[in-house]
């Protein structure tokens, strides 16, 4: 993510998030890069989810 490569930061996310779906971080990150992306629904669900989780 760091290095700007958003594509393959969001796999990353999607596999550790298929192995936790309560991994906070990589819900609170994939939501960071998805609203850089400008992909503003998705980025939400990702907020809400951590939300969820932190709650």
């Amino acid at each position: 993510m760091k290095l700007g490569l958003f594509d393959e930061a969001l796999v990353c996310y999607d596999n550790a998030l298929e192995l936790d779906p309560e991994f906070l971080l990589a819900w609170t990150n994939k939501g960071n890069i998805l609203d850089d992306l400008e992909i503003f629904d998705e980025s939400l669900d990702c907020f809400e989810n951590a939300l969820q989780i932190d709650s």
